[in-house]
C-alpha cells in the first residue's frame, strides 16, 4: 500500500517555490511567460489535486511563479559579520584616504554579493524574469519591474549615505548619492545579465563591473584625507543600517 504524504499548504507552497526557481534558473522563461505548471509541480513531488487546491487555474499559478522569482530582489545578501570584515579589510595601514576606503569597501562588498548571486538559483531566476519583463507586452509586469528598481535604488541610496556618514564623506553634488545608486544598480543589473550567458567571460565582466563601481564612487564624493580611519568603522556602519 502506498503511504500518502500529508503536507500543510505552507509546505506545499515551499516545495513548489523551490521547483519554480529551479525550472526558471535552468531553463529560463518562455517569451509567453507560460511556465510548464504540470512539470513544475511533478518535480516538486506535489499532486495535481494539491496544487489546484491552492492555485485554481494556470493563470494564478503563472502569476505566483513570476512573483516568487521577482521577490528575491529584497532578500538580504551579506551578513553583519561579513560586512564588518570587509570594512576592516578596506582600511589600509595608516589609511587616511576616506574616499578610497569607501571605494574599496563598496567594490569588495559588490564582489562578494556577485559570488552569491551567480551561485544562487533564486538570483538566476530573478535575472531571467527581469530580462523577460524588460521587453514584455504585459504592462503589469513592466510596472512591477519599475517598482522593484525604484525600491532597490532607494535602498542602495540609503546604504551609500550610511557609508558616507560613517567615513565623513561629502558628495560633490547634492544629488550625487542618488545618481551613484542609480548608476551602480544599472551596472550591477547589466553585469548579472551578461554573466547569465553561457559564453560569458566571467573574469572580464567582474573586473569591468568592479572597476566601474570604484570610478563611480570616486566621482561622487569629494576628496577626504584626514585623520587615520578606525579599522572598526564597519561596526558603526552596521549599527546605523
Amino acid at each position: 500500500m502506498t503511504t500518502r504524504t500529508h503536507r500543510t499548504e505552507q509546505q506545499t507552497r515551499e516545495l513548489v517555490v523551490a521547483s519554480v526557481l529551479r525550472q526558471i534558473a535552468d531553463h529560463g522563461v518562455p517569451v509567453s511567460a507560460d511556465l510548464p505548471m504540470e512539470q513544475i509541480i511533478e518535480a516538486a513531488g506535489v499532486s495535481r489535486a494539491s496544487a489546484y487546491r491552492i492555485w485554481r487555474n494556470r493563470a494564478e499559478f503563472q502569476a505566483f511563479a513570476i512573483d516568487q522569482a521577482l521577490a528575491v530582489h529584497s532578500s538580504p545578501t551579506l551578513g553583519r559579520e561579513e560586512v564588518v570584515a570587509i570594512a576592516r579589510r578596506a582600511v589600509l595601514p595608516d589609511d587616511r584616504d576616506r574616499r578610497a576606503c569607501a571605494a574599496r569597501f563598496i567594490a569588495d562588498s559588490a564582489d562578494a554579493e556577485l559570488t552569491i548571486f551567480t551561485g544562487s538559483e533564486r538570483w538566476r531566476a530573478f535575472v531571467a524574469v527581469r530580462a523577460l519583463a524588460m521587453t514584455s507586452p504585459d504592462p503589469g509586469l513592466r510596472e512591477r519591474l519599475a517598482q522593484i528598481d525604484t525600491q532597490d535604488r532607494d535602498r542602495l541610496t540609503g546604504h551609500y549615505r550610511t557609508i558616507a556618514h560613517a567615513l565623513e564623506l561629502q558628495p560633490i553634488d547634492p544629488e550625487g548619492v542618488e545618481h551613484l545608486a542609480g548608476s551602480a544598480l544599472q551596472l550591477a543589473r547589466g553585469t548579472l545579465g551578461h554573466l547569465a550567458g553561457d559564453t560569458a567571460d566571467t573574469h572580464a565582466l567582474r573586473t569591468g563591473y568592479l572597476t566601474g563601481l570604484v570610478a563611480l564612487v570616486r566621482g561622487t564624493f569629494a576628496d577626504a584625507v584626514g585623520g587615520a580611519i578606525d579599522p572598526d568603522w564597519g561596526t558603526t556602519l552596521t549599527d546605523r543600517a
